[in-house]
């Protein structure tokens, strides 16, 4: 009976960690990625969906990633690497440079980075 007390009481404390880092991680990813993304004050719309979507996104993979055993640093650059990808996409969405050679290229980037990543 003690050990059921002791699992529910750890799965409890997961769930509300992941709770509040997917939170903060959202908040701020998607400050970041409106400030880099910000352009004129046309497009004021797309830059806040933009920015909106890329949060939520990193925010879904945080909380996926607290319930996985894995490092702090590896989920720390999966989490750099996929918003230099998403931020990077947008912005060449936005000046109109968005080409099949842009995407090899953060697909290379993309590859690259997960080999380091999961090779620690």
């Amino acid at each position: 009976c003690r050990e059921d007390l002791r699992v529910e009481l750890n799965q409890q404390r997961s769930r509300s960690r992941s709770a509040l880092s997917a939170t903060g991680v959202l908040l701020v990813s998607s400050m970041i990625a409106l400030a880099l993304l910000r352009q004129s004050p046309v497009a004021t719309t797309k830059t806040w969906l933009l920015a909106g979507v890329i949060g939520l996104i990193l925010g879904q993979i945080t909380w996926a990633m607290n319930y996985w055993r894995t490092g702090t640093l590896a989920v720390s650059l999966l989490l750099l690497l996929i918003f230099y990808i998403l931020t990077g996409l947008a912005r060449r969405q936005f000046n109109d440079s968005l080409s099949r050679r842009t995407l090899w290229e953060f697909g290379a980037v993309a590859a690259v980075g997960l080999f380091v990543i999961f090779s620690l």
